[in-house]
């Protein structure tokens, strides 16, 4: 497995936001986490990330124990993610956006950036062709020159996704990308996911609340409710699960029944 939680628990105060929750994610695979609101998938998040810290558990990257590095060797690990609200440089263009993601690889030292030397200028070169190049993965290379905060919500999500793929990342974990797309913009980002996963060998961790993207699109899927997870399976067997279904009571399982059809019937 690429990525074992086991056993995890985070509390604030006297709320329990993640329970004893234990997952694997397979190398290779989109593994989605859904839930209602409060789950606690964001949270779970943020504790892959180091952004919070467990009170108990353990976390295994490739055998790595991921509490003991800081978030900044979390990205260099390989590890990166996106946001539920979307965090951009909304002054800054498009490239710029992608190229302040690509910097955590570049090896050159300051004293070297600061002279100029020939070694900072071919790694600003293979920052700005690696940028590009993930620009034109995500359809976003024509708006390079754009300023991000001029954008459309779905080229937003667009390029934070583009940011985030920059490093090449092993593991790359989705909160929420669909929100507020339109069906048109899911559908690319559908195809945009199963591309990094397909043809780059991505591993993807997915929180969202569209049923049908991540039907669609997951190989296996973990629910959490009040914490706790209830259900893993993949998509056909979480969709007729009667933990799942009494967990969506109300508009989230409506929406359920309404967004997704199993093309096959099942």
């Amino acid at each position: 497995m690429l990525l074992q939680i086991e056993n995890l628990v985070k509390k604030f105060g006297g709320l329990t936001a993640v329970n004893d929750v234990s997952l694997s994610v397979a190398q290779g695979q989109i593994h989605s986490l859904i839930g209602p609101n409060g789950a606690g998938k964001t949270t779970l998040f943020h504790l892959v990330t180091r952004i919070l810290k467990p009170d108990f558990g353990k976390i295994t990257y490739q055998g790595i124990n991921l509490l003991q590095a800081s978030p900044a060797k979390i990205a260099s690990l390989g590890i990166t993610r996106t946001f539920q609200t979307i965090e951009l440089f909304s002054d800054m263009t498009v490239l710029e956006n992608v190229l302040v993601g690509y910097h955590i690889l570049i090896h050159t030292g300051p004293i070297s950036s600061a002279l100029r030397f020939g070694g900072f200028f071919a790694e600003e070169n293979r920052a700005r062709e690696k940028s590009l190049e993930i620009l034109r993965v995500v359809g976003m290379e024509d708006y390079q020159k754009e300023i991000a905060g001029s954008l459309p919500l779905g080229q937003r999500r667009l390029l934070e996704l583009a940011r985030a793929l920059v490093i090449e990342p092993t593991l790359l974990l989705l909160d929420e990308p669909a929100s507020g797309l339109n069906i048109t913009e899911t559908n690319e980002l559908m195809r945009i996911i199963l591309h990094l996963k397909d043809q780059r060998g991505m591993t993807i961790l997915l929180v969202e609340h569209n049923m049908r993207v991540v039907m669609e699109i997951s190989d296996q899927i973990s629910v959490l409710n009040h914490g706790v997870k209830i259900a893993e399976g993949p998509p056909h067997s979480i969709k007729n699960d009667p933990r799942v279904i009494e967990a969506y009571l109300g508009s989230e399982k409506k929406s359920m029944e309404n967004e997704y059809v199993d093309p096959e019937g099942r």
